[in-house]
């Protein structure tokens, strides 16, 4: 599961596997190189996560964000339902600080 400032972002998202050697800039500022078949999200200017390197340094949530994405990945196999309630259960999180949180979007793409 990975968290962004949804204001950071730039662009269209898309979520695809890494053919090796694409780069991101981790969270704390490493610069990662990326090896075939990672997950991995990316807005128009780059990649902004993966599941086995974790969030860029770009786009995290902090306290100046209004606007936030939650993102979860799941590998083949993990039912739908299972992905929504833990969703579900990120939003009970959020509203524990901030009770007016509402949700814009919530979708699940994945097995049926």
């Amino acid at each position: 599961t990975a968290g962004h400032d949804a204001d950071l972002l730039c662009g269209a998202l898309r979520v695809d596997v890494t053919h090796g050697g694409e780069a991101f800039t981790q969270l704390g500022g490493k610069i990662r190189t990326l090896k075939a078949g990672d997950m991995s999200m990316a807005d128009e200017t780059g990649i902004v996560c993966t599941v086995l390197h974790g969030q860029d340094a770009r786009t995290p949530i902090s306290a100046q964000t209004r606007r936030a994405l939650y993102v979860a990945y799941a590998p083949a196999g993990v039912p739908v339902n299972a992905v929504h309630h833990h969703l579900e259960t990120i939003l009970e999180h959020v509203r524990l600080f901030a009770p007016e949180a509402v949700v814009e979007h919530l979708e699940v793409r994945g097995e049926r």
